[in-house]
This record gives structure tokens, sequence and C-alpha cells, in this order.
């Protein structure tokens, strides 16, 4: 079992957060404080991050959800939208694309940490 450690509130626990949810964790990413977190979760199971909007549903949900609920009938023939996550932390939902990054989508946090020093500080996002 993993120990794991948030360096910002300072708290230990041998259970991994929820937050991270099935994500496997790499590298240190900075997590905002939760009122400046940009996070919505699954509209039908309320577990889950969004990864899908559905446009005649007009509903944001995650993949799981959108299979089931839009196999049979109607719904089948139903258009999405897939929803970017940032590639960083995989948690927040992208609101930059770096241009220079290979338009790889980051969330405000994660694009300011990782351009925030070398090379990286001269690409710019759009």
């Amino acid at each position: 079992t993993p120990y794991w450690f948030n360096p910002k509130t300072g708290r230990t626990s041998w259970e991994k957060p929820h937050v991270l949810q099935d994500a496997e964790v790499d590298t240190v990413v900075h997590i905002p404080p939760e009122r400046h977190q940009l996070v919505k979760y699954c509209e039908r199971c309320s577990e889950k991050l969004i990864k899908v909007f559905c446009d005649d549903c007009e509903e944001y949900t995650c993949r799981d959800c959108f299979d089931s609920f839009h196999t049979k009938g109607k719904r089948a023939t139903h258009i999405s939208v897939s929803i970017k996550t940032c590639i960083h932390c995989q948690f927040q939902l992208a609101t930059r694309s770096c241009e220079d990054c290979k338009s790889d989508s980051f969330c405000d946090t994660c694009f300011m940490k990782t351009h925030e020093s070398g090379t990286w500080v001269n690409h710019s996002c759009k």
C-alpha cells in the first residue's frame, strides 16, 4: 500500500485520495485550493469526473454513464463531444492549449506550474 502525502495541507494517509480516482501518480501535481478548482462531476452518477457532453440530452457525464445510457433506441444516435481534462493533473478541466507543446491541454494551475521556468517560459497558449 502506498503512502500519500499532501504537501499543501501536510496531511498523510494510507488511503489513496478520492480526487485521484483511478489515476496513477508519476509526478507531483499542485492542486489549487478547492474554491479555485475547475472540476465537474458526472450529472448521472456524481462520482466520476465528466468526460462527455451529450448535445441532445444537454448533459455532462462520465464515459461509463454515457455509454450505458446511449446504447439503444434514439439515444444511440445522440451526438457527443469529448471534454478535455488537463494532461498533467488529469483532474481539472482543461482551459488552456499550449501551442508549443503540440497543443497539449492544461488547466490554469498546471500550465502556470509547468511553464514557470526553463524553455517553457516562452511558450504561448490559446
